[in-house]
């Protein structure tokens, strides 16, 4: 396969790391033959479609349908906040195929190759000019009932279970990781010119580490849980609750150390020269970019309410 220039933030919205485990328990033997070993290979990348413009948060009300026309589904509607989706050569996308029940039990879960007839994708832009995201627009799509993964009406099921298994990606450890260096590089940096820091910002990084530590911890036990086939309960959100805000904390703190250095925009379109270090140059765009990370993927409130039902049974 061609070699892919793929930019951090796209490949971070990819789907091909989520419907793997969902093919392997909800697929037919078909699916599993034909599609695991394309994805395990990077021959075959997935986005996904699960939110809507008016179904986000609350994503059972979504729109998208699928009617049944013999052996396709014909569908129409749109998803949106699809990262990645310019890249994919196919969706793992939500649908509506009943309406007369309730809003969970009418939606089917499909699999769709993105050339598809009638697909059209559209960039959404963030505030410095990426490409980040993409709207998803499907007009009189047909998709083979075969490729649907699951039961009819049942894709709520499917769905639930790979937010399960995103939020034990989600927990971001890798991620805070690195910016964890980059704030001990930028304080070391700062030492060395004799910049006046402050006086708590050692004290900050050391605190920010212990919960980086703790939170590896535990999303390895839990990962080591889930590999020994145990039942993995609301422990996931918890994982993306704590990952998301530490990122958010990290960056903060990253931010009111460059100071002035993070006003200017950065290079990555060519079109001007670098005026800042290179450890400087994209923290200002990260901040921004990452402040979506406690919405994206099941809002925090939604992490909490899960907490709440599932762990404190209130």
């Amino acid at each position: 396969m061609a070699c892919r220039e793929v930019h951090a933030p796209a490949l971070s919205g990819f789907g091909f790391n989520m419907v793997g485990p969902a093919i392997i328990k909800f697929g037919t033997a078909r699916q599993q033959a034909d599609l695991l070993p394309k994805i395990r290979n990077a021959d075959l990348w997935f986005c996904q479609g699960y939110s809507e413009p008016e179904a986000g948060s609350d994503l059972a009300s979504l729109r998208t349908r699928a009617d049944r026309d013999g052996d396709d589904y014909i569908i129409n509607g749109s998803k949106i906040w699809t990262s990645g989706a310019e890249l994919a050569d196919w969706i793992f996308c939500l649908v509506r195929t009943n309406d007369q029940v309730q809003q969970q039990r009418g939606i089917s879960f499909l699999l769709m190759d993105l050339a598809s007839p009638g697909v059209t994708v559209e960039p959404l832009y963030a505030f410095n000019g990426k490409r980040l995201w993409n709207q998803v627009f499907f007009e009189n799509v047909r998709v083979p009932v075969q490729q649907r993964l699951g039961e009819e009406d049942q894709g709520w099921t499917v769905a639930k279970s790979l937010l399960g298994d995103e939020r034990l990606m989600v927990s971001r450890v890798a991620e805070n990781k690195r910016i964890l260096s980059l704030l001990k590089e930028a304080l070391a940096l700062q030492q060395a010119q004799d910049i006046q820091l402050p006086p708590e910002a050692e004290a900050e990084i050391a605190a920010l580490e212990i919960r980086l530590m703790a939170l590896e911890t535990t999303s390895l036990r839990i990962l080591s849980q889930a590999d020994a086939g145990a039942q993995i309960g609301a422990e996931p959100s918890m994982l993306k609750l704590k990952g998301s805000e530490l990122v958010q904390d990290q960056d903060e703190l990253l931010f009111r150390l460059i100071d002035y250095l993070a006003l200017p925009q950065d290079t990555s379109r060519g079109d001007h020269p670098a005026v800042t270090p290179p450890w400087a140059e994209y923290v200002a765009s990260g901040r921004y970019h990452h402040r979506s990370y406690t919405i994206a993927g099941g809002s925090s409130e939604i992490q909490h309410n899960i907490i709440a039902k599932q762990v404190l049974g209130l």
